[in-house]
């Protein structure tokens, strides 16, 4: 990063804090103050946010909030999976930066001119796109995974709209939304190569819409959002690696079945009953018992190059004697975002004196080089400052070679705890994010005390 830039999401979340302290006053304002008064009194406390907002990220925000949030146009996008479009809202004046959210976190999205009159609109973490034409108030092209070998493509639209993700005629009724509500559903999903078990949950928002996502053995699905059109619950998730797109119906015995699209290559069949935690045949897997240390091992042993080339170990004395935690990762991965989004809270936390990160990437790309891109953007765009070790392709099989101490990696990320005599500690597979609510505050203070146990502070911080 050249000198003198700031982290980029500094000024995002000043930027967040803002319009959250905007909608604070203005609802008092409209709560104590006639109509007529009203709407000029929130203008002027709105012009003193955005100058109080422009002083607080004056270092080079332009690069980061580019045009007011006021001036941005909506647009609704749809992705072909084939057999349906995914939608998706995204915000765009016809400047250089477009907006998407990633669950309550705006993301920019750069725009660039791209061949033949075309635009680019490019995410910040992944090799990932959308590369468009703009007629009036349409756009058309595709979406576009760069990661993949081959080259991943799905055609796309959008039209400058607001409203919902889903056309809906009428609103559903209270039986028709409770029939989909709770966060206690035992999932079971198949396919040709056999099934796996997850819980689903699913939240109504207000007027048929839903937020919801679904715990797996090795991660969940994210920020899935969408609405019950007619007899039908939809979800959909998109961040820019995930084009995930969920169906459902209600079922005579009151369980749901539906389909899961992921992109245009996969489908898979889904059915799930009411079953809540504690009770017999109710979702629950055990994270830390999928991957455990070989009998006879009790350490990690590798040497890895980091992105400037240099050949690092997990015993180099800069590292030996303090708390290791080491993630298994890649950089195309979405939970890896949210895993290492936590870390760098973490890292705050702890300090570096006593805790050292190091990641281990297992990246796509037909070379080194190419892996080495794509971790460096990591590191550039979220301020990650601990080592990142190319480790290979993005494999469980190749992980689970370059960690050969180790039963098997099954799912990225997979977080492994390593105390100051360099003895493995804990293994966590998977990582349950932002979306899984308190499963994810539930791992956040497990994983810290384990941190404060191993660099000797216990309970006390």
């Amino acid at each position: 990063m050249p000198p003198g830039h700031t982290q980029p999401w500094a000024h995002l979340w000043t930027h967040i804090w803002a319009q959250s302290l905007a909608k604070t006053l203005t609802k008092a304002l409209n709560q104590t103050m006639p109509q007529s008064r009203t709407q000029s009194r929130t203008n002027g406390w709105l012009i003193v946010l955005i100058s109080l907002l422009g002083l607080a990220s004056c270092t080079n925000s332009s690069d980061i909030v580019p045009e007011s949030i006021h001036q941005q146009v909506s647009w609704r996008g749809e992705i072909d999976l084939g057999d349906a479009w995914l939608p998706f809202f995204f915000s765009w004046n016809g400047g250089d930066t477009a907006w998407i959210n990633d669950g309550e976190t705006p993301v920019p999205l750069k725009v660039s001119a791209g061949q033949d009159d075309s635009l680019v609109f490019q995410w910040p973490l992944f090799q990932t796109s959308l590369k468009v034409v703009r007629t009036d108030q349409e756009l058309s092209g595709y979406f576009s995974d760069d990661s993949r070998i081959p080259s991943y493509r799905l055609p796309f639209r959008a039209i400058a709209a607001s409203g919902s993700l889903f056309d809906a005629a009428s609103l559903p009724s209270e039986q028709k939304i409770q029939a989909f509500e709770g966060q206690d559903w035992v999932v079971t999903f198949s396919d040709e190569s056999g099934s796996s078990t997850a819980e689903g949950r699913f939240t109504h928002t207000g007027e048929g819409r839903f937020q919801g996502t679904f715990l797996t053995p090795t991660g969940d699905y994210r920020f899935l959002e969408g609405q019950v059109v007619e007899d039908t619950l939809w979800l959909a998730g998109f961040d820019g690696s995930h084009v995930f797109l969920f169906s459902a119906q209600v079922m005579q015995d009151a369980s749901l079945a539906g389909v899961f699209r992921s992109g245009s290559h996969y489908r898979a069949t889904w059915t799930a009953q009411r079953i809540p935690r504690g009770q017999p045949g109710a979702y629950n897997v055990d994270a830390e018992s999928l991957t455990t240390l070989r009998p006879g091992k009790s350490t990690l042993q590798f040497c890895l190059p980091d992105l400037e080339g240099v050949e690092r170990c997990i015993d180099d004395p800069e590292w030996s004697g303090k708390v290791r935690v080491i993630q298994v990762m890649g950089t195309w991965c979405p939970n890896c975002l949210d895993e290492t989004r936590f870390l760098l809270e973490r890292q705050q936390l702890f300090g570096t004196q006593d805790l050292q990160i190091i990641s281990l990437a297992f990246e796509r790309g037909s070379d080194a080089q190419a892996w080495s891109r794509g971790a460096s953007r990591m590191t550039s765009d979220l301020g990650v400052s601990w080592p990142v070790l190319l480790a290979g392709p993005a494999s469980k099989k190749v992980a689970s070679e370059v960690l050969p101490e180790l039963t098997a990696i099954l799912a990225f990320p997979t977080a492994i705890f390593v105390d100051r005599k360099g003895t493995v500690r804990r293994i966590h597979t998977g990582f349950s994010g932002p979306a899984t609510g308190p499963d994810y505050t539930e791992l956040a203070s497990s994983f810290d005390q384990t941190i404060r146990e191993l660099i000797g502070t216990g309970t006390q911080q």
